[in-house]
């Protein structure tokens, strides 16, 4: 969903965006990674992009790594950045296990990721950490932003959706038979961001500043 978020807002700016879901596309491959990672490769060049953009948490570490060190060997000219709740809390060792990501974008990535792609010199992007001549260097971090009316509604017209509403792929759907004996057509979206909580196993409070903000009801 978050990725749909920043699709959006960089489309409703001009720039053309398409979504590549490795989950999806590893079943609709039979498992098989070598063509999972062609189909991947080849989607990449089809659309002719000049960025690719990954959403990094702790499981996707290894497939983030993988996929990178392919890009880079085959498709030079590519820039990737790596963002998501991992580079948020654990940049420096993102830095170290991704070392293929031209820049690590932390917090929310919707005006971050329209500013790279707009051109704007990553010396005054804020929230990102980029590769230059002299090494890594590390920029202050992005405030949250505050008025959520201000993003469009998540680009759903480029997900697959009709594979997430499928009973026999999606075990949400599967799981929401047990309340009305169907199989739903239902969607996510978000209406708040952050938590006011400090749960000890929850990472809300280090990402979202240990504070909530809404949507207008509008």
């Amino acid at each position: 969903l978050g990725l749909s978020y920043i699709a959006a807002n960089v489309r409703q700016a001009g720039h053309e965006v398409c979504i590549v879901d490795r989950r999806i596309m590893f079943m609709k491959s039979q498992y098989n990674l070598e063509k999972l990672d062609k189909n991947t490769i080849d989607t990449i060049v089809e659309f002719k992009a000049d960025y690719v953009g990954f959403y990094l948490n702790v499981v996707l570490i290894n497939d983030v790594f993988h996929l990178s060190n392919i890009l880079k060997n085959e498709l030079l000219y590519i820039k990737i950045i790596v963002g998501g709740p991992q580079v948020t809390l654990f940049r420096q060792d993102v830095i170290s296990r991704i070392p293929n990501a031209d820049i690590y974008s932390s917090g929310e990535g919707e005006i971050t990721t329209l500013e790279i792609l707009d051109g704007k010199p990553l010396e005054e992007i804020l929230g990102i950490a980029y590769r230059c001549e002299a090494g890594i260097k590390v920029n202050p971090a992005r405030p949250l932003i505050e008025d959520l009316d201000v993003l469009p509604l998540p680009a759903r017209d480029l997900l697959d959706t009709e594979f997430y509403f499928n009973p026999d792929k999606n075990i949400l759907v599967d799981y929401s038979k047990s309340y009305n004996g169907d199989n739903p057509r239902m969607a996510e979206i978000l209406t708040s961001r952050g938590c006011t909580m400090q749960c000890s196993f929850c990472a809300c409070p280090k990402i979202w500043d240990k504070r909530v903000r809404y949507h207008s009801s509008k």
